[in-house]
């Protein structure tokens, strides 16, 4: 199912994801732009497919968005909300790997979203949004620390707060050889690929967005290491891509990476830090390693031992 949603530009705008994006706040700008390429944004009767396309006053746009799949009535989650954190206002929890946050274009799977809905069905009531309760995503196979909100207040103070930067997170990573320096700061604008609709890259085109990734070196062990990332933005795959950008893809990203052997992706949302948007309270949020992930490092250290 479809539904189809009308505008009026009431001014002039440079850009027509950029004027999308503004109007339509639970589709973010990427996916506004997945939408205009696939032909389903029409400007004056006309399909558009340039997300650079400006728009003039008075324009009429329409855009058609495929209406959220829920599954039937007898649906039962097939994994566990690990709790890190529960409050009245939000959950906190430590997503899985292999598990999408929420409903996407392609084939229709379990996602966090329905196990949230699951159990606290409550959130369905929150207004003007196709996403209750998320207010940030995870990449299906990161694993880590994931924010939900459980009424329609706090979802717009956390959005606000992610869009503001107040909120600080923290990832560990394990990556193939060793960043130039111990620490050092990576600030390269992201745009989505123009080879493959799927991916994104390092671009200096008008539409790329601004990318900042900090990082620390935590050890190396032979030919990889071990890193804290700390993201200064929030875009879509940002870390893989500037990792895979220097040379240093992490280790079991079939993306952007090598094609090793690995089952897992070893990118966790290890730590998180802000102010609770309700009470005030400054909160720090820790999630230790998957297990996966702590044998995979614990390999590595034996294998080093016996390299030298």
């Amino acid at each position: 199912m479809e539904k189809k949603t009308k505008f009026k530009a009431k001014e002039y705008h440079k850009r027509l994801d950029v004027f999308l994006t503004s109007s339509i706040t639970e589709l973010s700008r990427s996916e506004i732009s997945k939408i205009i390429s696939n032909g389903k944004v029409l400007i004056n009767d006309e399909i558009i497919v340039k997300k650079n396309h400006p728009v003039e006053k008075n324009d009429l746009i329409e855009i058609i968005i495929a209406e959220k799949q829920e599954f039937s009535i007898d649906y039962t989650p097939t994994v566990e909300l690990v709790k890190l954190y529960e409050d009245d206002n939000m959950l906190i929890i430590d997503k899985p790997a292999g598990i999408t946050v929420h409903p996407g274009s392609g084939i229709r799977k379990e996602t966090i979203l329905d196990i949230f809905m699951y159990y606290y069905p409550e959130i369905k009531n929150i207004p003007n949004s196709d996403r209750p309760g998320i207010v940030h995503r995870l990449d299906k196979d990161t694993t880590g620390i994931l924010l939900l909100a459980k009424n329609q207040n706090t979802m717009a103070l956390l959005q606000q707060d992610f869009k503001n930067r107040n909120i600080h997170k923290t990832y560990t990573a394990i990556i193939h050889g060793k960043p130039r320096f111990i620490n050092g700061t990576i600030d390269l604008p992201i745009d989505r690929s123009k080879k493959n609709k799927t991916k994104f890259t390092v671009s200096e085109d008008e539409g790329a967005r601004t990318a900042v990734t900090d990082y620390k070196l935590l050890n190396n062990y032979n030919k990889f290491s071990i890193l804290e990332l700390y993201p200064q933005t929030g875009r879509t795959h940002q870390l893989r891509v500037h990792m895979a950008h220097q040379k240093t893809p992490i280790v079991g990203d079939k993306t952007y990476g090598k094609r090793d052997n690995d089952a897992h992706m070893y990118l966790h949302a290890s730590k998180i830090n802000f102010t609770h948007p309700i009470t005030g309270e400054e909160l720090l949020i820790r999630c230790e390693l998957p297990k996966h992930f702590q044998e995979k490092i614990s390999n590595l250290k034996t294998n080093n031992w016996h390299a030298h």
